[in-house]
C-alpha cells in the first residue's frame, strides 16, 4: 500500500530511547548506518496536507510517501515525476529503498521528495508516484504567484522596464 501526501513541511523527529532498545530497530539502523544514509535514527514526521502553495509564503512543496505493505529482503525503487501547469516533465526523483532481514513487522518505508515553491511556474502542478515502475498515485496541488505591494508583479523571467 502507497500513501501521498502533499505537504509544506517535514521534520526529523529523533527515536525514543525506549524504541531504540528494541533488538529489531537496532537492526534497521545499523543497516541505513551501513549504508550511509543520513538521519538513521530519526523518522520523518510530514505537516499538514495542504493543494495550494504560494510563493509569498511557502518555501517547498513536499511529496510525502509511505509504503505501508513491505517484504524483508526486498528493494523499492520508489519515483516522483513533478509535471508542470502546461503538462510537461519538469523533474523525476528517484529513491531505492531495500528491506533489511530481519525487518520490523509493520515496518513502513517513508520518502521525502520537495521542491522549492519560489522556483515552480504558478499553475496547477501534478505528481506521479511509481514504485518498482507501477504508477501507484497521482496528486495534484496549485502554486499561487507571488504578489508585491510595492510596484508591479515580477515575473520568473524579464527585466524591469
Amino acid at each position: 500500500m502507497v500513501a501521498v501526501l502533499i505537504t509544506s513541511s517535514v521534520r526529523l523527529e529523533p527515536f525514543s530511547e525506549e524504541e531504540m532498545l528494541d533488538p529489531r530497530l537496532k537492526v534497521v539502523i545499523g543497516a541505513c548506518e551501513r549504508n550511509r544514509l543520513p538521519d538513521c535514527r530519526s523518522r520523518l514526521v510530514p505537516g499538514e496536507p495542504r493543494d495550494q502553495f504560494s510563493q509569498a509564503e511557502h518555501d517547498k512543496v513536499h511529496v510525502y510517501v509511505t509504503l505501508a505493505v513491505v517484504e524483508a529482503g526486498r528493494a523499492y525503487d520508489t519515483r516522483i515525476r513533478w509535471f508542470a501547469p502546461d503538462g510537461g516533465v519538469a523533474a523525476r526523483m528517484t529513491q531505492r529503498h531495500v528491506v533489511p532481514r530481519p525487518s520490523l513487522p509493520g515496518l513502513r518505508l517513508t520518502g521525502d521528495f520537495w521542491a522549492e515553491v519560489k522556483k515552480l511556474r504558478p499553475g496547477r502542478w501534478r505528481v506521479e508516484v511509481a514504485v518498482n515502475d507501477e504508477v501507484e498515485a497521482e496528486r495534484t496541488f496549485e502554486v499561487i504567484g507571488s504578489t508585491r505591494t510595492d510596484g508591479p508583479r515580477s515575473r520568473l523571467f524579464g527585466r524591469a522596464v
